[in-house]
C-alpha cells in the first residue's frame, strides 16, 4: 500500500522510508529518507544528506520543485521502542505535538525524541559554561500538567547555568529570553529565542548575553513572580549597558500561537 503526500506527516504505527525524486540528479523516486537513521541518499548518484530538517531546506522557493513523497508501509514491530525516535514520526508524540500547536519544523529543530516504553519526550539543553557537558530534559506525554524535568541529578547546583536552544540563536543580533521551553515551542518563536529554565538569572547569564547579542527581549509570565523577575533582569541589563526591553502580555507566552497578533508583535522586536 502506498500513500502520496507533499511532505511526510509521520508514520502512524509504522517504521518507514520515504522516497521522492532526487533533488541532485533528478531521477524519479530514487532519493530515499529513512526516519530511523535520519539519513537521506540517492540510490543513483549517491548524494547523501543527514537530517530531515536540512533535507527539506534544500527546497528553496524558485530553485527546486517541492518533493512528492511516497510512503511505503512496513511493520511497526521493526521499531525498537526503547530507542528514541523523532517525535514527529511517532503517532503518539505527533498527536501531542499537534495538540500543543508544535509544527514538524519546530519538533525537528528542537530535536524532540520520543521513547515509547517510558512515554516521554526529551530535548537537549546546553550550558553557558563551556566546562559543563550538554544534557537533556524530559517530560511525560499525555499528562496535561507535566513539566520538563532534569534527566541528570548530578547537575544539581549548576542547573541555573543551563538553557535551551542556545546554539540555534548564535550569530543573531537580538534574542528573545523566555522562562520555559514551552514558551518557545508552542509560540513558534524557537528560531529567535532561548529558554533559561527559570526566571532568576545568575550574573553569568548577563555576561553571556552581552557577549553574544546587541539586544535582549525578555518575555516572562504575567504573574507577579514573572514580572518581578523580568524587571530585575531589565535592571541587571541596564547596569551592564545591555540594550534590553520587556514584553508585557495578558497571558503566559505558551498560551499564544504562531501567527497571532501578539506573536507577530514580538517578532517585530527581534529583526
Amino acid at each position: 500500500m502506498e500513500t502520496e503526500t507533499l511532505l511526510p506527516p509521520g508514520y502512524p504505527r509504522t517504521s518507514s522510508e520515504w522516497v521522492c525524486d532526487c533533488p541532485f540528479c533528478g531521477r524519479v523516486c530514487k532519493f530515499g529518507y529513512n526516519v530511523n537513521t535520519n539519513r537521506g541518499n540517492c540510490f543513483v548518484c549517491g548524494n547523501t544528506v543527514y537530517g530531515l530538517r536540512y533535507f527539506l531546506g534544500l527546497y528553496e522557493p524558485g530553485t527546486l520543485k517541492p518533493a512528492k513523497w511516497v510512503y511505503r508501509e512496513t511493520n511497526y514491530t521493526h521499531i525498537d521502542t526503547k530507542e528514541g525516535v523523532p517525535a514527529w514520526f511517532h503517532h503518539k508524540s505527533r498527536l501531542w505535538c499537534r495538540l500543543k500547536g508544535i509544527t514538524m519544523e519546530a519538533s525537528l529543530a528542537a530535536n524532540l525524541l520520543y521513547y515509547e516504553d517510558k512515554g516521554e519526550l526529551t530535548t537537549p539543553v546546553t550550558s553557558i559554561d563551556k566546562d559543563l557537558v550538554p544534557t537533556v530534559v524530559r517530560r511525560q506525554v499525555g499528562q496535561r500538567e507535566s513539566k520538563w524535568l532534569w534527566g541528570n541529578d548530578n547537575l544539581r547546583g549548576v542547573q541555573t547555568l543551563y538553557g535551551w536552544n542556545l546554539e540555534a540563536v548564535r550569530g543573531r543580533e537580538s534574542v528573545l529570553v523566555c522562562e520555559g521551553i514551552s514558551d518557545l515551542l508552542y509560540t513558534g518563536l524557537y528560531d529567535v529565542g532561548i529558554a533559561v529554565m527559570g526566571s532568576r538569572l545568575k550574573p553569568t547569564w548577563y555576561y553571556w548575553l552581552k557577549k553574544n547579542f546587541k539586544r535582549v527581549v525578555f518575555w516572562f509570565d504575567p504573574d507577579e513572580a514573572g514580572q518581578k523577575a523580568a524587571k530585575a533582569s531589565l535592571e541587571a541589563c541596564q547596569y551592564r549597558s545591555i540594550s534590553a526591553m520587556i514584553v508585557e502580555s495578558a497571558l503566559p507566552p505558551k498560551d499564544y500561537r504562531p501567527g497571532s497578533v501578539q506573536i507577530e508583535a514580538v517578532r517585530s522586536l527581534l529583526v
